[in-house]
């Protein structure tokens, strides 16, 4: 592994969360440690020497890492295996620094999630296509993503997962539950789900499968309405949207239903390039970090759809991005929302891709709508609330675009 001084980030705010197919930090220690470390792990040790060596005294002054170091090579000298890589304990002991801020949106990635990770970003991946995360303390269905598997299977966003393949969850990391669903292609994984109504849980088996997520989907209807699908928040978002615009004529466009229900988020620019085809001249979100200030995204470039009609749906699987962009609209009053509250994710994170390859998603602000609202574990609030049942999409139903196509036909 090669480390040096340079990393690349983006401000990322999908959920913290896997798609499940889903600080670097200095140590002051003695040179005993060091030199004994050194001994025992070879070139590994160069590696943890750097990360270990000369740190800000200020931040690490009242802690004693020589700890650190004891458990360490307590677990290389007694541990009843003697196979355990220097990489595992190294990773983990990274991971668990970042999981003691017990915040489910900073976590830390190593190499191969970090590929992963991104290979999600990308929208091609092996898996069951959903993403999870942790709400009110239990391991939750964020959104499955269209015609994947989980969503094949008949998974909805806000269902609870209690069970993996019968290992109990509340047992598991965010990212340990990951791994348990995640597999290739062709293989199973049960899962024991409770879904708000039910009586008792059930098991749904689900297929792993290549998973591939569009970016967005569109048509225009024959009475000159856009239905727009919005399903991540990535780099092809925009550019796919600035293609469509070229395809379509203006003046025939009679209403946009936006409609980025299950849509887990993705980047804050794409967002805020979204939410400008509608608003100019005016604040989209801005963010507040731990030090008081405020920074304001304004709106940026054309704003091709002003003065059309529009509705926005959203539901439970509306996240982070997908928030972003129904509450800037929602506050300039330039659509309705329809359908039911959102998830609730008010928070940033920057995305770092560290010089090993490894990754690093950390919490760095709260993010505000134009008027000043904070949706964090509140969501946004449909104007007209419109429920999607089971029984709905069994029966290939959709109440809440139906009444989107009633509003913009009046």
């Amino acid at each position: 592994m090669n480390f040096n001084t340079s990393f690349s980030w983006k401000r990322i705010i999908t959920t913290s969360v896997v798609l499940v197919t889903l600080f670097l930090f200095g140590f002051v220690v003695g040179r005993d440690s060091v030199s004994t470390l050194s001994a025992e792990t070879g070139n590994q040790s160069r590696l943890l020497k750097g990360l270990f060596g000369p740190a800000d005294e200020s931040v690490v002054s009242d802690l004693d890492f020589q700890t650190f170091w004891d458990v360490w090579k307590r677990i290389k000298s007694t541990y009843v295996n003697t196979d355990v890589p220097n990489e595992k304990l190294f990773y983990g002991a990274i991971s668990g620094l970042v999981q003691s801020l017990n915040d489910p949106y900073s976590e830390f990635l190593d190499p191969k999630t970090t590929q992963e990770f991104q290979d999600e970003l990308d929208g091609v991946f092996e898996g069951v296509g959903m993403e999870i995360s942790v709400k009110d303390k239990k391991l939750t269905i964020v959104a499955p993503l269209p015609n994947t598997p989980a969503m094949k299977a008949g998974l909805r966003s806000g269902d609870i997962i209690v069970l993996i393949n019968a290992e109990d969850v509340s047992l598991l990391t965010l990212d340990g539950a990951v791994k348990k669903i995640r597999g290739p292609r062709g293989t199973t994984v049960t899962l024991t789900i409770y879904s708000k109504g039910d009586g008792e849980p059930r098991e749904v088996i689900v297929t792993r499968d290549i998973i591939q997520v569009p970016s967005i989907s569109w048509k225009q209807r024959d009475d000159g309405i856009i239905h727009l699908q919005l399903f991540q928040f990535n780099e092809k978002t925009m550019p796919e949207i600035k293609a469509m615009l070229k395809e379509i004529n203006k003046e025939s466009v009679q209403g946009i239903i936006l409609d980025v229900r299950n849509n887990p988020g993705g980047y804050l620019e794409t967002a805020v390039e979204v939410s400008s085809l509608w608003i100019d001249n005016s604040s989209i979100v801005s963010e507040k970090y731990r030090n008081g200030t405020s920074e304001e995204h304004p709106a940026t470039g054309r704003t091709y759809f002003k003065g059309i009609p529009t509705v926005v749906l959203i539901n439970e699987g509306s996240a982070s991005a997908s928030e972003i962009v129904a509450g800037a609209l929602q506050d300039s009053a330039v659509a309705k929302i329809i359908g039911k509250k959102s998830f609730g994710k008010g928070s940033v994170q920057e995305y770092e891709t560290l010089p090993d390859l490894s990754s690093l998603k950390l919490t760095v602000a709260k993010w505000y709508t134009p008027k000043g609202r904070s949706i964090n574990e509140e969501g946004i609030t449909p104007d007209i609330e419109i429920d999607m049942t089971r029984e709905d999409a069994d029966t290939q139903k959709d109440p809440q675009l139906d009444k989107a196509i009633e509003i913009l036909s009046q």
